[in-house]
């Protein structure tokens, strides 16, 4: 259950419930606007637009159905059985570019490897803003997977909140694994740049 609180001086007041009918993992907003990214124990990564109410919320998720528009994203997942190196109900962090272009969803996994699932927004490149629908959410074409290697899951996922540049925008992630690695990619190019190792596992990330 999401629950949403809207802060009134020195109190938080609890304004609207969303239950999504599964557990929780991570949540993380997209920069600027009201949609909020939930990443779910049933390996389903949820988009939900809160400046709605609960009825209009769902009013929008059937009218997205009928249109055959996306209303969950489901992060890559194997096919085969496999042992994960821990629990998959734990907490994790996904994390969306400053610009929202790219969406990150940590503890995914695809033919046995963990990683982390990219998504990349469709982008209007003569008007330079993202392609949304009717509706607000932001539509997603392009979906790759950054690996971890087996048995090395994926805690967090965060972009560097500074933009970088190296041919063009970098949108510099790092992944932080189970095992303690980690991992800088830049998004853009798909290319790892650094890999680090800690002596314990890394459950947060944040930039300075």
């Amino acid at each position: 259950t999401i629950i949403v609180l809207r802060r009134e001086e020195d109190f938080f007041i609890k304004t609207k419930t969303i239950d999504l009918g599964v557990e929780i993992l991570g949540m993380c907003w997209r920069p600027g606007t009201n949609e909020l990214c939930a990443d779910c124990s049933d390996w389903q990564t949820r988009l939900c637009l809160l400046e709605h109410s609960q009825e209009k919320q769902m009013e929008v998720t059937a009218s997205r159905e009928k249109e055959g528009l996306p209303t969950v994203f489901t992060r890559i997942k194997t096919t085969a059985p496999s042992v994960p190196a821990v629990p998959d109900k734990v907490f994790q962090r996904s994390s969306w570019s400053g610009d929202g272009l790219f969406l990150a969803a940590a503890g995914s996994r695809q033919n046995e490897e963990d990683g982390a699932a990219l998504f990349q927004a469709k982008k209007d490149e003569a008007m330079g803003i993202l392609e949304t629908d009717s509706n607000g959410h932001v539509l997603f074409g392009k979906q790759t997977f950054f690996s971890a290697g087996s048995n090395n899951r994926v805690n967090v996922a965060q972009f560097c909140p500074k933009m970088h540049y190296w041919h063009g925008p970098a949108y510099l992630l790092a992944l932080g694994c189970q095992s303690g690695d980690v991992f800088l990619w830049n998004a853009r190019l798909e290319q790892p740049v650094a890999k680090l190792h800690l002596k314990e596992a890394v459950c947060d990330i944040a930039w300075a």
